[in-house]
């Protein structure tokens, strides 16, 4: 895989998820103002940023396995959403500490970080699949 060929596939893998977020947040914002429910604003923006902050490690990880070592991204495939799994455990154990003696919003906070953790997982795991199965097509053709 050519160096250009991976900062376009990091690039989309950016702007994917970053409109992945957005939709979640004003979703989220949105069912904030419906219900009247002002205490979800912050599990939402804390979500929401810890989200994008991880989309761009993550890709910028990527690109780096993908330029210096492509042999090695079947085991980057496996081990990165463990160390996501792992951060986002640290986050949420944060965010219990932060709400301690609060625990409706502490279910909230775990919720909404949740929520936001698996549409990250089902995003990654789709944008990668069809990122290997067309690098499977170009270098069949080659």
């Amino acid at each position: 895989m050519s160096t250009t060929d991976a900062n376009s596939i990091e690039r989309r893998y950016k702007k994917g998820s970053l409109w992945l977020y957005v939709a979640i947040t004003l979703i989220g914002l949105l069912a904030v103002q419906i219900l009247h429910l002002p205490q979800l604003i912050r599990p939402i923006a804390v979500s929401a940023s810890y989200s994008i902050l991880i989309a761009r490690i993550y890709a910028r990880a990527w690109r780096y396995m993908a330029d210096h070592s492509p042999a090695v991204l079947p085991r980057f495939y496996m081990m990165a959403p463990m160390i996501k799994m792992f951060i986002t455990l640290l986050g949420i154990l944060i965010g219990a500490v932060v709400y301690r003696g609060n625990k409706p919003m502490i279910l909230i906070f775990v919720g909404i970080f949740t929520g936001y953790y698996v549409a990250t997982r089902i995003y990654d795991s789709i944008y990668f699949y069809q990122v290997e199965k067309n690098n499977k097509k170009t270098n069949n053709k080659i």
